[in-house]
């Protein structure tokens, strides 16, 4: 399994409206930003996680959703379930 998770630190962290910890809806759409003490968490029983990275790029505006260009900060998982 390959996740792309939000971290706190992403650029668009905080847009919208809080619909609980970590996570706003903005535009109509849920975004949930992960800390690391989360993937451990998740990933924690059951799993072998086998990569995680944390990523950042600069994405382009998104021409009636996100009008501006933005900083992406996830971690990028790869993990398997454990037999």
């Amino acid at each position: 399994m390959i996740v792309n998770a939000f971290t706190v630190d992403d650029g668009t962290y905080g847009e919208g409206e809080a619909s609980g910890p970590n996570q706003f809806i903005y535009n109509g759409t849920l975004f949930r930003y992960f800390e690391s003490t989360d993937v451990e968490r998740l990933f924690r029983d059951g799993w072998h996680v086998s990569k995680v990275d944390r990523v950042e790029w600069d994405d382009p505006p998104h021409p009636g959703f996100r009008d501006y260009a933005h900083r992406h900060v996830n971690f990028f998982i790869v993990a398997s379930k454990e037999a």
